[in-house]
């Protein structure tokens, strides 16, 4: 068995040398011998590039970012080699390679950062800072090279005759972007023998000068003897990216796109990173001011601007506000981004002229094109003789500028707006136009003059651009160009592709598509299908028509390595057709363009088509279908001459049956019994063509039903009034379709907009994607058609898939403080458990509803419980009048509700309440559109154990009440509308929304509108908030003074007079409905213990569960939380081990040391390990787990100690005791009146070099912590607190810290660090030595 599979691995050429072995064990012996030269070479190859990266010199005459590209690409090549280098070293190796002017800024960065945390994108920031100070830029050698370049291209473009392209010039140069220039106009000299900046790009070699070749280093490889135009690799890299479609010049008569300048920025000049687009203009210099100046008429022309840009909001028709950055020019002024998008102007002839790309900058006053972008686009430019000139990409003269007194050349334009296509409803042109699904008015014009089609008249109109067009069609510039292959006859080669999920569904469950395009005549074929299982049987049936309707055999289908197109049944039945079957290569759908392109072409136009009549997202089936039929009858670049249709059935197709879709039609009833007064016609919508039949297929909203017929009238400039029935389909979904993102066979591919059409042949499975015909029950919001559910996967592999790359419109549970993981429909309906997600994410997903707390609402209603706590929840909404009941208006979206159930617990474990909360899907809700701010403070729970130190010192109760349903209680300021709840629906007002005048659970906005409520209630009883506490509120003075700690609806209120908490409590009444709680004993997972000795705080019940979590609940117990002098690193050898657990428990151990200080330290040295923990940092988690078992039920004992109410502080370090990096690690706790509030151990942000410094550095962060304690206990007591003590074992730290004194050995310190020396001389803080054994922080920076 094993030599059989051998022999079928090797290829074919390797036979003949395996084929007399004997064993398997021979022939992989053999194979294993052939292949050692490989290793040989490979390491061969990185001695040599290790050598190369040791002898690395900054050159002179280049820039940083010139070595940088050079020295991260030979670091490149080391990993890909197996020898990669650390960050650390190519970072040295920078440093060590600048050349004298960089000298004080190496130093600098050598001595005060730590090399170990600095990137090499940093270092090259720093380094490209001080060479913009500077002024340098490496132009000056650079310069001279270019010039010799030029003089070289010049001789050679006029002796051989040779056409080139120049990326730029300056005055008395010419140069084109675009192709169709020839060499003369590109590389000619000027008459005064000056020469430009620009650089040709001619073609061809000469022998005769090889010295100036062989001197000059190719600029992308970094090689000599050829330029970077000649570099073979350049080429191999650039053919590895280049389109290897096999479609044709693309449709660019259906396509905005050809009126377009510039739709794309360049990627080499746009950095994009996750905050934003960063852009830099370092040789742009502008004005800025406080908004855009100025009109937006007059635009300048700039060859040094790398992005269009300009000031005025009102100049664009389409601007994407979600994209945001920072510009920085020339001058280092920085100016913020707040959108892109496109600028539609008007040409002499009426022709819309769009220019795309264009950023959004308010504080520019000028407005700027880039000559580079448009020259980008394929533009052609000549700058000749202080004239410019521009010609579109069908080479026709767009502009002709003189150059300005100031050397500037302005051009003027008239800014325009896309056309309402429902005001020229009565032009004939613009008729046609939405007839013939938005195809633009030079393809119109072809159809006619050419007589492509039969019943078109002739249009004359000049191009422009509806604002459904915009919508709808407005895409990047297409990636080929030209076909490598084309097919001789029908039927040889055949392109598909599947598509989708698409959402919502069609009313008969359909969900994908499949577009079939014939090579030679651009034909198509679209099939809806519900699973993708249904992709044979649909193959089939088209194959069998096609093939007849040709009169020849299918010979090649195309397509990409999706599963529908790998599975065994799809395989076996071309290979018994004898169809030949190419594939596209892995990341690759370039190799199936023809198709890919063409599923932009059909979405675009269905977009635009459903946009122009506000057509529901229901309807994509009918709208790519009719698509499809259009774009068949429609002028193809590909097929010359002649229609698709033509091509393919050799006849001419007739086009004056072409309506509006989605426009009104009166259409004649078909009932041979109708009364006399009776109406003869019925209101429809007019939806598609039905396929076999010369009639129409129209949709009634009434009946929800689907007609045939051929009597109408048509009112085609006149959309359906859908009102509050547009979403009444089957997915009550108002928006537009959408395709979710799939993985096909290891190709991510992007269904860039909707899917393609359904066939138009009666062989299809599901010929109608429209509600229903009017042999099938209707389709509507009370009965619609089931879906089949899809087959099981083949593998139980979760499959995470690519994620939009625009703005989400969420329709599932999400948290922004997480990235989006997309998944398939069908692993998350696949009875297998995803095998690549965290079985403790499955353990709680599937436990959520287990115990007595319930998951819907019908099992709600089965509780006598459960349903009196839903009763309350809507008495208390209803009384706190939180919502009334309208209609949706027109362009809102109602967000929707859902119960949740929750059972409140005492600290015993015991049930003492069923708490039905009704709560809205409020992560639905988008940033900027629904809400603005969201933050709401809270009191920390260091001021909480200050509160309870202070009480317990003075002999205060402490009380806690609750405020009921608290966030209904917060007034909106947004307009907020929401379904009606689940179970509550309003009899005969089922259709309508409630409006939102009060905040709800689970509305973004909801906590701050509570916390805003909150605070202005109690500033008018009287209470002024803390200004270092906000969730601290005081009142009163000394024996009337009252304290209330706020955690979002939780009240902690103490004070020294009983009588002032139960008025407080009584004024509270009156505002909301609160619940007295009494006395404090259990907050926030704290079990709190008031008694005549002090204030007990510990979390017992919380550690149990905790060791319930980790499936510790019957361990052994130890005595210590970890083994003495244990050393641990991140670069272990033992296997690693569940991340999500451990990160679980890391966090679930943080919430315990809320009262367990002695812990502290431990937790901290074990959360250094969460990016990758490994077997040894797990056992060190378990041992410190079986010392909280033995220890769950130790805590903090608050008690009145005697004395005054004083803050002392302990600071402490541990040097260096960090293994992998070798830092040092901070410590520090306070008392305040003998009761320790607040504790910190931590590893110190830099390397100490020598404990004074570790020390000194420990004790600024106490300082800091001390001012704000006693600032706190200011606030708190209403008197003045004298300053804290803190004490400090070292007493170099100490006299460092009273002495402004800088030596060698403390000049280095991070100014930060020098706030402590502050507070000493200010009297802030008082600072005192400690001995060792009177350290009390020391349990903070080891075991004990």
């Amino acid at each position: 068995m094993a030599l059989e599979v051998l022999t079928k691995a090797v290829p074919a050429e390797l036979m003949g040398t395996i084929a007399n072995k004997a064993t398997a064990k021979i022939v992989w012996d053999s194979i294993k011998l052939m292949n050692v030269g490989v290793e040989r070479v490979r390491k061969a190859k990185a001695s040599t590039l290790r050598r190369e990266f040791d002898s690395l010199k900054f050159k002179d005459g280049k820039t940083v970012d010139d070595f940088g590209i050079r020295i991260n690409r030979i670091a490149n090549q080391l990993a890909v080699l197996g020898g990669g280098l650390k960050e650390e070293e190519i970072v040295r190796k920078f440093l060590q390679a600048l050349p004298p002017r960089f000298e004080q800024i190496a130093s600098s960065i050598e001595t005060l950062l730590d090399l170990e945390d600095v990137t090499v994108e940093e270092l090259i920031g720093r380094l490209k800072a001080t060479e913009e100070r500077h002024g340098y830029n490496g132009n000056d050698t650079i310069a001279k090279l270019n010039l010799t370049e030029d003089e070289l291209v010049a001789r050679i473009s006029s002796r051989l005759q040779l056409t080139g392209g120049g990326s730029g010039s300056s005055s008395g140069v010419s140069s084109s972007g675009g192709s169709g220039s020839t060499g003369s106009e590109r590389g000619k000299e000027p008459a005064s023998g000056k020469r430009g900046r620009g650089r040709g790009r001619g073609g061809g070699r000469s022998g005769h000068d090889g010295g100036t070749v062989a001197g000059n280093e190719c600029r992308y490889y970094g090689k000599k003897g050829h330029w970077a135009r000649e570099c073979r690799k350049k080429k191999r890299d650039e053919q590895a990216h280049v389109a290897q479609t096999e479609g044709g010049k693309g449709e660019q008569a259906l396509l905005v796109a050809t009126t377009t300048i510039a739709t794309t920025t360049s990627t080499e000049v746009a950095r994009s990173t996750s905050s934003g687009v960063h852009l830099d203009e370092s040789r742009l210099y502008v004005q800025l001011g406080d908004k855009g100046g100025g009109g937006h008429t007059e635009w300048i022309l700039d060859k040094g601007a790398t992005n269009h840009m300009t000031g005025v909001r009102s100049a664009f028709s389409e601007l994407d506000t979600g994209i945001h950055g920072t510009v920085r020019f020339g001058d280092g002024s920085v100016a913020g981004i707040e959108g892109r998008g496109t600028i539609l102007f008007k040409c002499k002839n009426g022709e819309h002229q769009a220019l795309g790309g264009v950023y959004h900058i308010p504080r520019l006053t000028a407005n700027v094109i880039s000559l580079g972008q448009i020259d980008e686009a394929g533009f052609k430019i000549l700058l000749d003789q202080g004239c410019l000139k521009i010609w579109d990409q069908r080479r026709r003269l767009l502009a002709k500028l003189p150059r300005g007194a100031n050397r500037l050349y302005t051009l003027k334009l008239d800014i325009a707006k896309p056309v309402c296509l429902a005001a020229q409803g009565t032009s004939t042109a613009w008729r046609w136009h939405a007839r013939f699904g938005h195809l633009n008015f030079r393809g119109l014009r072809r159809l006619a003059q050419e007589e492509m089609v039969r019943g078109l008249p002739q249009i004359e109109h000049v191009d422009q651009v509806c604002d459904s067009c915009l919508a709808g069609k407005q895409r990047r510039l297409a990636f080929p160009t030209e076909a490598k292959y084309r097919a001789s006859h029908k039927l040889k080669l055949v392109h598909g592709d599947l598509c989708g999920p698409v959402i919502p569904t069609t009313p008969s469950g359909n969900k994908l598509f499949f577009l079939l395009v014939d090579d030679l005549s651009r034909y198509m074929w679209l099939i809806l299908l519900s699973t993708k299982d249904q992709a044979i049987t649909v193959f089939t049936a088209f194959q069998a028509r096609a093939e007849a309707e040709a009169g020849r055999k299918l010979g090649t289908l195309r397509t990409d390595r999706g599963g529908e197109f790998t599975a065994r049944t799809f395989i076996e039945h071309c290979a018994q057709e004898g169809v030949q079957r190419h594939y596209t290569a892995p990341y690759t759908p370039q190799q199936n363009g023809v198709v890919e392109r063409r599923n932009q072409t059909v979405m675009g136009m269905a977009r635009s088509m459903m946009k122009a009549m506000s057509m529901p997202g229901w309807f994509w089936g009918e709208a790519v279908t009719t698509a499809v039929f259009i774009l068949n009858r429609s002028p193809n670049q590909s097929v010359d001459g002649k229609t698709p249709y033509e091509v393919w059935h050799g006849i001419k197709p007739p086009v004056h049956f072409l309506r509006t879709f989605g426009c009104v039609a009166h259409v004649k009833g078909g009932s041979k019994h109708l009364a006399k007064l009776e109406d003869r016609s019925t209101p429809m919508v007019f939806v598609s063509y039905e396929a076999g039949t010369k009639a129409w297929r129209f949709y009634n909203p009434v009946t929800r039903r689907v007609h045939v017929s051929r009597d109408a009238v048509f009112e085609e400039s006149r959309p359906w009034d859908w009102g509050d029935d547009k979403g009444a389909g089957p997915g009550d979904d108002d928006e537009p379709f959408c395709i979710e993102f799939v993985t096909v066979g290891g190709t991510h591919r992007q269904a860039g907009a909707a899917p393609d059409t359904p066939s138009l042949t009666p062989v299809l499975p599901s010929p109608a994607s429209t509600p229903s015909s009017p042999a099938t029950p209707t389709c509507g919001p009370e009965s619609r058609t089931p879906v089949m559910p899809p087959a099981p996967m083949a593998s139980s592999r979760a499959r995470f898939v690519t994620p939009p790359t625009g703005e989400l419109d969420l329709d599932q549970d999400h948290d922004d403080d997480v990235p989006l993981r997309f998944r398939v429909v069908g692993d998350l309906v696949s009875p297998r458990p995803a095998q690549e997600l965290a079985s403790s994410v499955l353990t709680q997903e599937l436990l959520v509803a287990i115990g007595d707390e319930l998951a819907s609402v019908e099992e709600a209603k089965a509780s006598k419980e459960w349903r009196m706590a839903m009763l309350e929840e809507m008495a208390s909404i209803e009384e706190n009048k939180t919502w009334s009941l309208v209609d949706l208006p027109r362009g809102h979206r109602a967000i929707g509700m859902k119960w949740v159930f929750k059972l409140k617990r005492d600290e015993h474990g015991e049930i003492v309440k069923h708490k039905a909360r009704l709560v809205a899907k409020g992560y639905v809700q988008r940033q900027g559109v629904d809400f603005e701010e969201v933050f709401a403070p809270v009191a920390r729970m260091e001021s909480v154990r200050v509160i309870l130190a202070v009480a317990a010192h003075c002999g205060w109760s402490v009380h806690h009440t609750d405020v009921k349903s608290a966030f209904l209680n917060g007034e909106l300021a947004e307009e907020v509308y929401v379904a009606q709840p689940p179970g509550f629906t309003a009899a005969g007002h089922e259709g309508k929304v409630l409006r939102l005048h009060k905040a709800l659970y689970g509305l973004r906005q909801a906590p701050r509108a509570w916390n805003a409520k909150l605070d202005a209630s109690l500033h008018e009883l009287g209470f002024t908030k803390s200004k270092c506490e906000h969730g601290l509120y005081m009142r009163g003075a000394e024996a009337s003074r009252l304290l209330v700690g706020v955690y979002v609806d939780d009240l902690l209120i103490t004070g020294e007079q009983q009588t002032e908490i139960e008025a407080f409590k009584v004024e509270m009444k009156k505002l909301f409905k609160m619940s007295d709680l009494g006395p404090l004993s259990y907050y926030l997972g704290i079990e709190v213990k008031q008694g005549q000795h002090g204030i007990e705080l510990r979390q017992s019940a919380y550690a149990d569960k905790l060791l319930e979590k980790a499936g510790m609940g019957r361990c052994n117990a130890c005595a210590t939380p970890m083994e003495v002098r244990l050393q641990l690193s991140k670069q272990g050898t033992s296997p690693t081990v569940d991340a999500t657990m451990y990160r679980s428990l890391i966090g679930s151990l943080r919430y315990l040391l809320h009262t367990r200080p002695e812990l502290t330290f431990a937790v901290g040295y074990l959360s250094r390990f969460m990016e990758e923990p490994r077997m040894e940092h797990m056992a060190a988690m378990k041992q410190l787990l079986r010392y909280v078992k033995g220890t769950c039920d130790h805590g903090l004992h608050y008690t009145n100690n005697g004395g005054k109410l004083n803050l002392l502080g302990y600071s402490d370090s541990g040097m260096a005791g960090d293994v992998d990096g070798r830092k040092s690690t901070t410590r520090v706790i306070f008392f305040l009146g003998g009761n320790p509030v607040t504790w910190l151990s931590q590893k110190q942000r830099v390397v100490a070099l020598s404990s004074c410094e570790a020390e000194f550095i420990a004790g600024a962060a106490a300082a800091c912590q001390a001012v704000w304690l006693r600032r706190l206990l200011e606030d708190i007591t209403g008197a003045k607190v004298p300053a804290p003590i803190l004490k400090m074992d070292n007493q170099s730290a100490i006299a460092l810290s009273k002495n402004p004194v800088l030596h060698d050995r403390s000049k280095h310190i991070d100014t930060r660090f020098h706030f402590i020396r502050e507070c000493a001389e200010k009297g802030d803080i008082n600072i005192e030595f400690a001995g060792t054994q009177d350290q009390l922080a020391d349990i903070l920076t080891k075991p004990f």
